[in-house]
């Protein structure tokens, strides 16, 4: 095809009509709001890949500060997302940190999550015990490797 055999009328009512198209095109109305709290930076594995910039001996934000964090977030959070480091690695830490979400009362909340490595599930009878606790709690795991196909301890 050559340069004469295009109809430019017909390309610019093509181009014409795919603009009216997208014009009519409604905007997003939904926006989630959601906040990642990373609540330790301590980590049983040192992934190179991983963005987290866990360590064996990472630190971890106190109660007394973790409380003031959470006093400090929006009202109208949707989601929560916890996350380290690796939360796991202080049981205590991650139970309050939740205890002190669930007493905030977050209006709009839906969902509560904890990203893990799942370093921590190495007993069928102990994950049964803790997923039982944080479902009774309204928390869902999000396992890593799961999220990342493995990739990220392929080091």
């Amino acid at each position: 095809m050559s340069r004469e055999d295009i109809d430019m009328e017909e390309v610019e009512a093509k181009i014409q009509n795919r603009l009216s198209l997208l014009a009519n095109i409604e905007q997003p109305r939904f926006i989630h709001k959601c906040i990642c709290f990373a609540i330790t930076r301590k980590c049983p594995f040192e992934c190179r890949r991983c963005f987290f910039c866990g360590s064996k001996d990472g630190e971890s934000v106190s109660v007394a500060d973790a409380k003031e964090i959470i006093a400090n977030l929006p009202d109208d959070l949707e989601e929560i997302v916890l996350t380290g480091g690796e939360p796991f690695v202080n049981m205590r830490l991650l139970y309050d940190v939740l205890t002190e979400i669930k007493n905030r009362r977050f209006p709009e909340l839906s969902r509560i999550s904890i990203l893990t490595t799942g370093f921590w599930a190495t007993d069928r009878e102990y994950v049964r015990e803790i997923v039982r606790e944080l479902a009774d709690l309204g928390v869902r795991i999000l396992l890593w490797e799961h999220l990342t196909n493995g990739i990220m301890r392929q080091d």
